[in-house]
């Protein structure tokens, strides 16, 4: 389909000036490299495809044929083909800095602002509850809803809207969680604050543009935009700042268009259009796969040695067992069953378990799973124990370390996405929120990981907030230490500075030993708190970011909410009633 030359060109070409002499003195240190132009446009950065750059070059070409009435519009896929593409080659000029790269698709999304001056900003809003409760609405309170650089074309008018609408789904999204702060009397003034909250709240589909969507798709569905690189910035930006923006099979289909390279956003497309009925897209080639055998017997240590290998987190993976026959899609979809019960396997020790009897490996299987009614959630390790005291963490059978298995696990997820395998995996809510989405947890995220553990913990919380306004008043010390929970004075609850359910986790050195009154309660409440979904699993969180980091950016997984990931990974359950 059409004619491309390569042909050489001799005379070096200026690349453009105004870069720093750090960075020249980068381009003079680094290897010779080719830099392409084509068609007198360019030259172009190293990692632009050939497609992105006669793209390029042919919008150029018919930008100056029609002069400004935005003939690059118009440009089809049949006069791409039509034309000859005369490419030139050159090396790069000595002492000059390399062209910038492509703006492509994966590249214009831009997510939440990481700067040193952001994280100021969090921190000003000050106790972990209004951090966990507020912080999402950060970068629209900082004026920087699509990053500390906006895609260009967003004017300060359409910033100011996104901003606006962002702090609003915020505030309409958990309502109470937004009334309840800072309030003393929260435990008696919960169900007029239910009742408040529920005439405030709004659903997600309140803020779903049809507009905007329709754009999307229309960019979503022209292939010669897609290969070439050249998908509108906002596209992925504003997917991934404003998600509520776009209905979820959008956010879906944009995902997979721009996450996991050309070819099988291509093959998507197809089967799209095949599944269709419609469509004359041309076949594409096969995509690679990566064939490994591993034993029935050991499956979590055999993925350990497979998701180790780098081709097995780039091509499609495909799975069968010692000793068996069968090949191709049905062994796979096994091979993540078998692995999905064994990574929520009680003798891990990774896991929070709602038994409490804590039954030993050797009294209940090595292979069952934990006791997590409410979602898979990391049990807390102690925030002062060093890397080597960390790995030492309870072990599985074949010698798989806690922080190993949560690295495993991000692999695994992110390769499940990859290939569009579904996992047998129910992470809790809170977990995809503050791995994936980077959210702070607090008081009220303990609810959705341990009910029970939440409601004491709030009932307490009351307590001490209660003591707290006693105290700022100036009243007698007898007034406030008679603060009682459920009718019981907080001395005689026998409380210590160790973890609730887990007498050996001190909550400060000697914590066996501390008791907890009316003088300390707050201080208890948050070292829980942080020990259950703050420090105590932020290295838990952090491995499985980095897992996930080698096969995807975490950042890409921001178009989804907890429950649509939720729902990508391990397909829409049913509830059953008898």
């Amino acid at each position: 389909s059409g004619a491309g030359r390569i042909a050489p060109n001799t005379t070096p070409r200026r690349s453009p000036s105004g870069s720093s002499t750090s960075a020249a003195a980068a381009a003079a240190a680094a290897p010779p490299r080719l830099l392409f132009s084509a068609n007198g446009a360019g030259p172009f950065h190293p990692t632009t495809s050939v497609l992105q750059a006669v793209y390029a070059a042919a919008l150029a070409a018919a930008d100056a044929d029609a002069g400004e009435e935005g003939a690059g519009a118009r440009l089809s896929v049949a006069s791409l083909w039509e034309r000859t593409h005369t490419l030139h080659y050159m090396l790069t000029p000595k002492d000059a800095p390399l062209p910038p790269p492509p703006p492509g698709a994966a590249g214009g999304g831009a997510a939440a602002a990481t700067s040193a001056d952001a994280e100021e900003a969090l921190a000003a809003f000050g106790s972990t509850d209004r951090r966990a409760a507020l912080g999402a609405a950060l970068p629209a309170l900082r004026g920087k809803v699509c990053g500390d650089a906006p895609p260009p074309g967003v004017a300060e008018q359409t910033d100011a809207i996104l901003s606006a609408l962002s702090v609003l789904r915020v505030l309409t999204a958990s309502p109470a969680r937004v009334m309840s702060l800072g309030r003393a009397d929260a435990e008696e003034a919960s169900q007029k604050t239910r009742a408040d909250a529920a005439r405030v709240f709004l659903p997600a589909e309140a803020f779903v543009s049809a507009k905007l969507a329709g754009k999307l798709v229309r960019q979503l569905s022209d292939t010669l935009s897609l290969c070439s690189g050249s998908l509108p910035a906002w596209c992925v930006a504003l997917a991934r700042t404003c998600p509520f923006l776009f209905p979820f099979e959008t956010r879906q289909q944009l995902f997979y268009c721009t996450t996991f390279g050309l070819a099988r956003a291509l093959h998507r497309m197809h089967g799209q259009a095949e599944n269709g009925g419609g469509g004359r897209d041309p076949r594409v080639g096969r995509l690679q796969r990566q064939k490994v055998r591993v034993s029935r017997e050991r499956v979590l240590e055999s993925a350990v040695k497979v998701f180790d290998m780098a081709p097995a987190r780039k091509m499609v993976l495909e799975v069968e067992f010692f000793n068996e026959v069968g090949t191709g899609t049905g062994p796979t979809l096994e091979f993540y069953t078998l692995l999905s019960r064994e990574l929520a396997a009680r003798a891990l020790g990774a896991w929070r378990d709602a038994d409490a009897r804590k039954r030993s490996a050797e009294e209940t299987g090595a292979k069952e799973p934990v006791a997590a009614p409410h979602g898979l959630f990391p049990a807390p390790m102690r925030a002062d124990a060093g890397d080597a005291d960390a790995d030492a963490a309870p072990a599985s059978p074949g010698g798989l370390k806690r922080l190993d298995l949560f690295r495993l696990l991000g692999r695994v997820v992110g390769k499940a996405l990859q290939d569009s395998r579904l996992l047998d995996v129910g992470l809790s809510p809170a977990f995809y929120r503050a791995a994936v989405g980077g959210a702070a947890l607090a008081l009220p995220d303990v609810a959705v990981v341990d009910p029970e553990l939440g409601r004491t913990l709030a009932r307490l919380d009351a307590a001490a907030k209660r003591v707290a306004a006693l105290r700022e008043s100036g009243a007698p010390e007898a007034e406030w230490r008679g603060v009682t929970v459920d009718g019981a004075a907080v001395d005689d609850l026998c409380l210590a500075f160790t973890l609730p359910g887990d007498d050996a986790f001190e909550l400060r050195p000697g914590g066996a030993d501390v008791a907890v009154d009316a003088a300390n309660l707050g201080e208890y409440v948050a070292a829980v708190v942080d020990a259950t979904v703050g420090g105590g699993v932020a290295r838990q969180l952090e491995a499985f970011r980095g897992g996930l980091r080698d096969v995807c950016h975490p950042a890409a997984l921001g178009v989804f909410s907890a429950s649509e990931l939720e729902r990508v990974l391990c397909g829409e359950g049913q509830a059953w009633t008898p």
